[in-house]
């Protein structure tokens, strides 16, 4: 039997609703034991884990924090685990698991990117500088999160022979270096 929510009725006797209030003690069991511990032991009540159905699209959550999991919603085609955060301006919605490789691995010295759970993004890819003072100009890459703020850029030279110090972050797609001579970099962007 499936679990009825209408049992016992005001009339019924006992001996007549037994059957199904104990047919519903087994649903609420079977239920509960999906992804929780059973009753009457230690951990009772905590989750094994937490399953997410798949959403069409975000939900309206209008609690202050929430976790939620949604196809496609960030331009991963994937499944994405998103957390509904209280933020000091108001609410955020961050991709906790979004990256790049939510699609690909990708090669050695590949572009990628990646969410961190607070929102911060992190992006890494290889550009040829030229030597002496340029901006580097961050592509628009399908798939990769904006920038609105840069916080930090580092930067690695490929190889021995050069140095490439940051001079100035510019604004969210852009910062300037000066290089010692041509050569090429690895970049690593920290921003939201």
């Amino acid at each position: 039997m499936a679990y009825s929510n209408i049992i016992p009725q005001p009339g019924d006797q006992l001996k007549d609703s037994q059957s199904d209030i104990l047919d519903n003690f087994a649903e609420i069991q079977t239920l509960v034991e999906v992804n929780h511990e059973t009753f009457g032991i230690p951990d009772q009540g905590k989750h094994k884990w937490v399953a997410l159905p798949t959403q069409i699209a975000a939900p309206l959550l209008t609690v202050d924090n929430g976790i939620y999991n949604v196809n496609d919603f960030g331009g991963t085609n994937k499944d994405e685990i998103w957390v509904h955060s209280q933020k000091s301006a108001g609410t955020t919605d961050i991709p906790m698991t979004a990256s790049v490789l939510s699609h690909s691995v990708p090669a050695m010295g590949a572009a990628g990117w990646a969410y961190l759970p607070s929102g911060i993004i992190m992006r890494w890819e290889v550009q040829a500088v030229a030597g002496g003072a340029q901006t580097i100009t961050l592509p628009a890459t399908a798939g990769f999160p904006v920038f609105t703020t840069i916080y930090q850029v580092m930067l690695t030279p490929v190889g021995a022979g050069i140095s490439v110090p940051l001079v100035a972050i510019v604004n969210n797609t852009q910062f300037t270096v000066n290089a010692s001579g041509a050569g090429s970099v690895r970049i690593l962007v920290i921003g939201s």
